[in-house]
């Protein structure tokens, strides 16, 4: 592909983050410390990558949709099913899948020599449940060393943002399957 008046070796193939990890103390004052790390900017079938090597995204269970305290029926007689979308079980696997995801995200894109991990990379053609295993260690690793929830979501955010990935790329994405 080419574009009028772009040289593609000329663009930018990676960015920087400032990350805030914790506080020290310096002449009794806390002060922020602030880490930065290099990532890549990502091609456009990224998050397809990402989301291939993650188990599906977790579906809430169903109940019986209920109307003045009994279950509502169709016009065969049969219940009406509702997703249970506040089921706790179900919110913690979400909780775990949408980690995994940001830790996916985070490590896939990352180009900093300086940030290593104690956790071993499954190999290429690993099991969804290894790299599920191998993101939530990543989370954990990040999480002990004081980056926050927070901080692991906007650079997430960031990497789809420099990576001209919108939320409509992956909608349409998502619908091609």
């Amino acid at each position: 592909m080419k574009i009028e008046g772009v040289n593609r070796s000329e663009l930018a193939r990676h960015f920087v983050v400032d990350l805030p990890v914790g506080f020290r103390e310096e002449d009794g004052e806390l002060v922020p410390v602030i880490v930065s790390a290099r990532f890549r900017i990502m091609s456009l079938d990224f998050t397809d990558n990402v989301e291939a090597k993650l188990p599906p995204k977790p579906v809430p269970p169903k109940r019986p949709l209920r109307s003045r305290g009994k279950p509502e029926r169709d016009e065969q007689g049969r219940p009406i099913y509702e997703y249970d979308e506040r089921d706790t079980r179900y919110l913690r696997q979400i909780d775990a899948h949408n980690r995994a995801y940001s830790a996916a995200m985070f490590i896939e894109a990352l180009d900093d020599p300086a940030w290593e991990f104690a956790a071993t990379r499954p190999d290429d053609s690993a099991e969804s449940s290894e790299w599920m295993a191998y993101y939530r260690a990543i989370w954990d690793e990040m999480s002990e060393f004081g980056l926050s929830a927070q901080a692991l979501t906007t650079v997430a955010n960031r990497i789809r943002e420099m990576s001209g990935i919108s939320d409509a790329d992956i909608e349409a994405a998502k619908e091609g399957f």
